[in-house]
């Protein structure tokens, strides 16, 4: 057995069902992992002409395997959004939505654990316009990650809050789906992270295990009797999969059946109370060690009645009509003014940022037009990423040359006609902003995203 593989850890795997010891020590020794993308739905992307000769993955209709690691920060596709580097096996997600959840419905959705965005992309991409998607980290430093992929994404039906679990228990019977990607002892990423291998332990599996039931406990309060609960792990252990999944059977939960083919090697996994898990063992399919089960609360419980809700405070007409040589608002958003900035929401945000504010710390909400100062509207850099930036205002699409140099935020040596703000593209993709002076060109590309490495 090599080194590098805990002698714990596989005595503690030993006996799972589809355990194949030989074959997992073996996809182990040898390092390297598949490489994988999930193209952006609302950003097309010729997914061959970029990476060459791709591999689908099999449950993700927009996921990738890629032939090669390229450097994706001197790709400006992916600063755009065009697509989000994914561990294969994560995106099974995609197919469990599929199968389980009406998505044309207008859907209130938490992802509980959401940094850096993997999950909450993917799940952003399948939802209605009219739907929200509520991304929550519970760790300030993470946060910013998560704020900047789902601002490359798009995403302008999210919120973003940074609050423990705990602060969504008085919001009873508000979600419709709950996805808790929960942190675990990290089993299942061993090929891929050596520090996971070295921080392992029966006593981290066990303190993992813990804390994933007080989190389902804190949260199971807030999903709609008859509503959706994913959990999921990367882990291998029993103690935060399937005894976990056999205490949501124990609390108010019923399983829920998710269709696999034969072809892809998932492992189906039962246990007491007819639940089902799917695990993904590394050595069977190109993909990393992963667990997940679908359940839903019993319907059977008693739904309380809601308080008034406070109102957002809207635009003026001025406002309004300067907002809108902007952007393009559809008929299902309103366009209000939060802290100084003008935001786009739909009706159902509108209408729920309010309690969502009373209980938990709202970090960015809907898609942020810009900040009006003096007469005059700065626009967001999520405005630029968004695909909705009204066709009259001034583009400038750069070579890949220069767009890196913008993307560094050097200077810029192009000529404009235009004076103010334009926006900056790639490839037809939006990249930022640039404001043409007399004598100058401001680049406004955030300072903390900017390219460091040369």
């Amino acid at each position: 057995m090599p080194q590098h593989l805990p002698i714990g850890f596989i005595n503690s795997i030993r006996g799972i069902t589809g355990f194949d010891e030989n074959e997992f020590v073996d996809i182990h020794a040898q390092g390297s992992a598949p490489v994988s993308i999930r193209t952006n739905p609302k950003k097309l992307l010729n997914e061959k002409e970029l990476f060459g000769d791709v591999v689908s993955v099999p449950w993700c209709s927009n996921g990738f395997y890629l032939p090669q690691r390229p450097a994706f920060i001197f790709d400006p596709h992916f600063h755009a959004g065009a697509y989000y580097v994914q561990e294969a096996s994560s995106m099974f997600l995609y197919h469990v939505l599929k199968n389980c959840v009406r998505l044309n419905d207008d859907l209130v959705v938490l992802d509980l654990c959401a940094a850096p965005g993997g999950k909450s992309t993917l799940v952003q991409s399948l939802l209605s316009k009219e739907s929200i998607l509520v991304c929550n980290e519970i760790i300030k430093s993470r946060v910013s990650v998560l704020e900047e992929n789902l601002i490359k994404w798009g995403a302008d039906n999210a919120i973003i809050t940074n609050s423990a679990p705990d602060a969504f228990k008085p919001l009873e019977a508000l979600f419709d789906l709950i996805i808790v990607d929960a942190p675990c002892s990290g089993s299942g990423m061993f090929r891929k992270d050596k520090k996971a291998i070295d921080e392992w332990s029966s006593q981290l599996v066990t303190m993992c295990s813990i804390r994933q039931k007080e989190i389902l406990e804190s949260i199971i309060p807030a999903l709609k009797p008859g509503g959706i609960l994913i959990y999921s792990t990367c882990s291998y252990s029993v103690e935060e999969n399937e005894d976990i999944l056999q205490w949501c059977l124990n609390n108010q939960m019923v399983s829920v059946d998710i269709p696999v083919e034969a072809a892809w090697n998932i492992i189906v996994s039962k246990v007491e109370k007819g639940g089902i898990g799917y695990r993904f063992f590394s050595d069977k399919l190109a993909g990393e060690g992963f667990f997940i089960t679908v359940l839903k609360k019993e319907d059977n419980l008693v739904r309380k009645k809601r308080l008034p809700l406070l109102q957002l405070p809207f635009l003026n007409k001025i406002e309004y009509s300067i907002a809108e040589n902007w952007v393009v608002k559809h008929s299902f958003e309103q366009i209000v003014n939060r802290h100084s900035q003008w935001l786009i929401m739909n009706n159902l945000m509108v209408k729920l940022l309010p309690l969502l504010q009373q209980h938990v710390y709202i970090k960015r909400a809907g898609l942020e037009i810009g900040e009006f100062s003096k007469k005059d509207l700065i626009p967001s850099h999520a405005l630029a990423l968004s695909e909705r930036v009204n066709k009259q205002v001034p583009a400038y699409e750069l070579d890949k040359d220069i767009a890196l140099d913008f993307l560094k935020r050097n200077d810029l040596k192009i000529d404009l006609n235009n004076k103010g703000w334009v926006k900056i593209n790639y490839n037809q993709l939006g990249l930022g902003w640039i404001k043409v002076l007399q004598n100058r060109i401001n680049n406004y590309y955030p300072m903390a995203w900017r390219i460091l490495k040369r």
